[in-house]
């Protein structure tokens, strides 16, 4: 997921710059939007910063512009490998 600060901004430049279709889309309140956009066969998704989702913009401190969402049968047994292994830092919540 692309966390950004203008969603519909970003939606809108991918759809222009390279064709980008939305199959999903959800606009929520102030504005914000969540999308998923598909690219040459790739889903991928773009959504406003929100910091009560630890979603935070690289606009603001401490921010990240990517977050990897792992879609497992067993996100329990992937959480506790993870955790077992040489993480500097735990991911699993």
């Amino acid at each position: 997921m692309l966390g950004v600060r203008n969603g519909a901004r970003a939606i809108a430049f991918y759809r222009a710059a390279f064709g980008a279709v939305e199959p999903y889309r959800v606009d929520g309140g102030a504005g914000s939007v969540v999308a998923q956009l598909a690219l040459y066969g790739a889903d991928f998704w773009v959504a406003d910063e929100s910091p009560e989702h630890l979603n935070i913009s690289p606009e603001s401190p401490g921010g990240c512009s990517v977050r990897m969402p792992l879609i497992v049968d067993d996100p329990d047994g992937i959480c506790a490998r993870s955790r077992s292994s040489l993480q500097v830092r735990d991911l699993c919540r």
